[in-house]
């Protein structure tokens, strides 16, 4: 018989691990971690602030410098500029055409200047600045062409007239030259809801404060002295359309005309023509010599180029940027609560405008 094999030994036990502790961290360095810590949050608070100010600024809009788009290729330093007077002239309107002036005044690549202008007109203040820069871009060397739109009447002559050679379209609406004041009166309409509104002037100005008033009738001589304020003022247009148009202005001999008001009641106007509020189609204004020449845009343009003796223009258009927030604020609100509405109603708008009564 053959000898039992030894039994197997037992295994080895596995090696002892050594247990790894990390060093334990220094005493004294907690300010360090604190400040790296203030660091990063700093830098996260940057960015988000600048990420929300790039939103600011395309919601609301930022005063900087207009948007300019290149709509007709050229050589860099013949630049015909292009500038859009459109709608109501206010002081928004006027604003945004210092900016223009601002953007293209020393700007030595800028020949000249294309005023594209379609508005029936607007307030005396807002027309006469306006009218100011362009005599002020004349005076830099700049030639100023208008091209009026459909529409250029009044205020929107009054902005026109001084510059250096005046385009109309074939079916152009311009002239009236004239000033206009609108006056309301709410006596009547508040008696009718039972409403009696007072006014109260301190002694020394019962004649002539707050006047004339929304709630009150006008008296005779608050009306007289209005009238002279109109008076003045159609003086002055007639001077800037005289200097504008210089010896290309071809004004009538006055001649006494006889009228009846909606109420069939007689008057008289003694005027001279264009200076007698009407409205004229080209033919007329160009015999007039309230426009140069007839024609379109681009016609205007290339007749800019040649008097700044250009070349090769290159024409920029120059435009506000629109805004999320002013496209918002333009929806009209509801006019028992505009404040704009409100504030026509109390005060007396004295406008250069041609308006369709």
């Amino acid at each position: 018989m053959s000898e039992p094999s030894a039994p197997a030994p037992p295994p080895a036990a596995p090696p002892i691990q050594p247990i790894y502790l990390p060093p334990p961290r220094p005493r004294g360095r907690w300010w360090k971690r604190l400040l790296v810590g203030l660091l990063v949050i700093l830098l996260l608070f940057s960015i988000l602030a600048n990420l929300g100010m790039g939103v600011l600024l395309a919601a609301f809009g930022s005063p900087g410098h207009l948007q300019q788009t290149v709509v007709e290729k050229g050589q860099e330093h013949q630049v015909v500029a292009l500038y859009r007077i459109g709608g109501l002239i206010d002081e928004r309107a006027a604003a945004t055409a210092e900016r223009f002036y601002l953007d293209v005044r020393d700007n030595t690549a800028v020949k000249a200047v294309v005023l594209r202008v379609e508005t029936p007109g607007g307030g005396v203040g807002a027309s006469d600045r306006i009218n100011r820069i362009v005599a002020n871009l004349k005076s830099k060397g700049k030639k100023v062409v208008v091209s009026m739109g459909s529409v250029a009447a009044s205020g929107g002559y009054y902005v026109s007239a001084g510059a250096d050679e005046i385009w109309a379209e074939p079916t152009t609406i311009t002239g009236s030259i004239g000033v206009l004041a609108t006056l309301p009166v709410l006596t009547g309409t508040l008696q009718k809801i039972g409403v009696d509104m007072k006014v109260i002037r301190s002694s020394p100005t019962k004649a002539w404060k707050a006047v004339p008033d929304p709630f009150e009738q006008p008296a005779a001589y608050q009306i007289e002295s209005l009238q002279q304020t109109l008076d003045a003022m159609q003086t002055r247009f007639e001077e800037v359309v005289k200097n504008g148009r210089g010896a290309r202005l071809h004004v009538q001999p006055e001649a006494t005309s006889q009228f009846a008001d909606a109420e069939g009641k007689n008057f008289s106007v003694t005027s001279a023509a264009p200076f007698n509020g009407k409205i004229y189609l080209p033919p007329e204004a160009m015999k007039l010599g309230l426009i140069d020449k007839i024609g379109y845009e681009e016609e205007a343009i290339a007749s800019a180029a040649s008097l700044a003796n250009l070349t090769n223009p290159r024409v920029v258009q120059y435009a506000p940027v629109q805004s999320v927030f002013s496209a918002l604020m333009s929806a009209k609100a509801n006019p028992l609560i505009d404040a704009k509405v409100l504030d026509e109603v109390q005060t007396p708008n004295i406008m250069m405008i041609w308006k369709v009564e």
